[in-house]
């Protein structure tokens, strides 16, 4: 990120982790892929990191609101003002 400032840098970065733990690959997965007898699971059982926030296996409805959670999260991130925190180096 040649020319960011210090605060873009760190804004980015964790929208970026916040993306990876959104749940939106498990969405994609368990809509793109190609289920055996083309019935799709009804729980996410591979969302590990989902299933620990809710204690069980997540469901679609679950799996979009987590995802969209963490969607309203990056969009806060990336509008809050670090470059008044954060000097630029």
């Amino acid at each position: 990120m040649g020319g960011a400032s210090s605060a873009q840098v760190l804004k980015l970065g964790c929208a970026g982790i916040l993306v990876l733990v959104s749940g939106l690959n498990d969405l994609t997965i368990w809509a793109m892929y190609d289920w055996p007898g083309g019935v799709r699971p009804e729980t996410f059982e591979w969302a590990s990191h989902v299933s620990i926030c809710l204690g069980r296996d997540p469901h679609l409805l679950d799996m979009v609101a987590f995802a969209s959670v963490h969607l309203l999260l990056i969009v806060g991130l990336l509008r809050l003002p670090l470059e008044r925190w954060i000097p630029n180096r």
